[in-house]
């Protein structure tokens, strides 16, 4: 190559800060770009690109009218084939190297070299066959076409979708579509409904259903656990709602709470962050107050509670003893000599994230003791459907409460303002 000719070097990684800094000082890579997960909006331009590409109900006439022109084009060269001039000397060449085959097969004494041979008249026989159009099945098409309802259903579903999807990226969408066609194919449906696409959603984000299933004390101790998770996090302001509960075995979970996530760069309050150990203690709260004791269905929740406590201590500073700090051990250099945080400190941290997950706890138990009919409404419903959804929810547990937004809660705060003055 030479000299005068430019070089351009490009690199990607899910991880740059296990990034060597030889590779990240000025110099070597100028031009850095982060690619963030996409907000709901470019959700909803993904989503709807992906879907375009299926069969809805609400491009059904336009995709089965362009699958009834490849169908009719195929019958047409089938039947151009068959009916073709050259085509009756073409059967008497097959009918011939058919023979030929058979008596080869079925000779008692092998011929020098008769593999090959065989071979050779299986290719020529199955070239015959293709110019003749043997064998060519024509695809037929359930071509059911959609209600007025589903048709409504299809076109109100990609902002739906969004909206319940915060953090997931590209690719996970992508995957979603492809899966949901698969869904819809396995099931015989002539195209994709809202149904196929929350099981591709599931399949993806948690796991594909278990045949294995659960004995009835089981299921009705794992009812209790994700209705606790339920319960907590539609009663809690400060969470999000409720998008399924299920009790039907998925990936390594025997079941499953699904709510809506927060945007990935909505900043996370102090309340917001203690609430979610409150969620994520219900489930063990509930089989503790229904059942007397405990199990080991809540290691992962537990797991979870007390990484998420540290982390308001140590990278977050929301702790009055520990102060206004933020600490990160993986910035630390191998080797306590060169550490930076003092083991006294590492301690505290750990000594302030046990309590704050033992007031969590606390906190969960009082809220689902003070609501146990609701819970015990949600488990039952969960032991007879399996699974239940954000509408039969509402139905049990009643409107969900949100916290007023930012922007609603300023202009309340003005409008009092202006009244005072």
């Amino acid at each position: 190559m030479a000299t005068d000719h430019a070089v351009v070097v490009l690199a990607a990684t899910n991880h740059p800060e296990s990034l060597d800094t030889a590779l990240t000082r000025a110099g070597r890579f100028d031009r850095k770009v982060e690619l963030p997960v996409p907000d709901e909006q470019s959700r909803k331009d993904l989503f709807e690109y992906y879907m375009s590409k299926l069969t809805t109900a609400a491009n059904f006439e336009e995709k089965s009218t362009a699958l009834k022109m490849k169908l009719a084009e195929q019958k047409k060269a089938a039947e151009a084939k068959r009916n073709a001039p050259e085509a009756p000397q073409k059967r008497t060449e097959l009918a011939k190297l058919q023979k030929q085959l058979t008596e080869l097969e079925e000779a008692k004494e092998k011929k020098p070299n008769q593999d090959k041979l065989e071979g050779v008249l299986r290719e020529q026989i199955a070239k015959l066959r293709t110019d003749l159009g043997d064998g060519e099945e024509v695809f037929e098409a359930n071509l059911t076409p959609p209600t007025g309802e589903e048709v409504a259903d299809a076109k109100a579903l990609v902002p739906e979708l969004a909206a319940r999807t915060p953090g997931v990226t590209p690719a996970s969408i992508a995957t979603i579509a492809n899966e949901a066609a698969l869904v819809a194919a396995d099931a015989g449906a002539s195209f994709v409904t809202r149904r196929h696409v929350e099981d591709a959603i599931d399949n993806v984000l948690i796991g594909k259903k278990h045949r294995q299933r659960m004995s009835d004390h089981g299921l009705a101790r794992t009812s209790y656990h994700e209705a606790g998770h339920c319960v907590a996090q539609w009663l809690l302001r400060s969470q999000t709602p409720v998008v399924k509960v299920s009790v039907i075995p998925r990936g390594r979970a025997g079941g499953f709470t699904q709510f809506r996530q927060q945007e990935a760069l909505d900043p996370r309050t102090d309340q917001f962050l203690f609430d979610e150990l409150v969620v994520l203690l219900g489930g063990r709260c509930a089989e503790k107050i229904f059942f007397g004791d405990l199990s080991t269905g809540a290691s992962d929740d537990l797991t979870r509670a007390f990484e998420g406590a540290k982390s308001k201590v140590q990278y977050y500073g929301m702790s009055g003893e520990v102060g206004h700090i933020a600490v990160n051990p993986q910035n630390e250099q191998r080797g306590r000599a060169f550490s930076s945080v003092s083991e006294k400190l590492k301690g505290a941290i750990e000594d302030k994230g046990r309590a704050i997950v033992d007031r969590a706890y606390a906190e969960c138990t009082e809220l689902l003791e003070a609501n146990r009919d609701k819970l015990e409404k949600v488990a039952l419903a969960l032991i007879e459907k399996k699974e239940i959804t954000e509408k039969e929810i509402a139905e049990i547990l009643g409107p969900k409460e949100e916290q007023p937004t930012p922007q609603a809660a300023t202009a309340v705060f003005l409008a009092s303002q202006a009244a005072a003055a």
